[in-house]
């Protein structure tokens, strides 16, 4: 697999996007508009069955992967896609900029590598308990008010 071939598209449910027909082995070609930040696109250009291998050796066969030459985001590392037990990373082919993660150093892309040389230690954060929770997601009241008392914000009225 060419790690060029692959990106992951994101809206509201996540979508596998190959750039090469060569790992499709049924491809219907159908013109898409897609809504994008900047307008509406005809970016997906088919859809079909595809299957490659990972570097690490695991086979992925996807049943319904999209098809777009004009894809812009590359695969970076894989750890779970949830649906697959796979999650795949991405960043725009220019590198970070102008993504949302360029604040991060790019070392920290490759946390299999890290977490296996010792140099991290991944641990599994309940979302009770994910203090960043707090500004990503619409979380039940309890959990919000029990993850804004962690971070040490308190309520005008409870300051008196």
């Amino acid at each position: 697999m060419d790690i060029g071939d692959i990106c992951i598209t994101d809206s509201a449910t996540t979508h596998t996007t190959l750039q090469s027909e060569k790992y499709f082995s049924h491809l219907t070609i159908a013109k898409s508009n897609v809504g994008t930040i900047s307008g509406t696109s005809d970016l997906i250009e088919g859809s079909g069955m595809a299957s490659f291998v990972l570097s690490n050796g695991t086979q992925m066969r996807i049943t319904d992967a999209l098809y777009s030459t004009k894809s812009r985001r590359n695969l970076l590392s894989f750890k779970d896609i949830r649906r697959n037990s796979y999650h795949i990373e991405t960043t725009n082919e220019s590198g970070n900029k102008g993504d949302r993660t360029k604040h991060i150093s790019p070392k920290f892309f490759y946390t299999h590598e890290l977490q296996k040389n010792g140099d991290i230690d991944v641990q599994q954060i309940r979302s009770s308990n994910n203090l960043t929770d707090l500004f990503t997601k619409a979380l039940p009241g309890t959990t919000f008010k029990k993850l804004r008392h962690d971070i040490g914000m308190r309520q005008i009225k409870d300051l008196h």
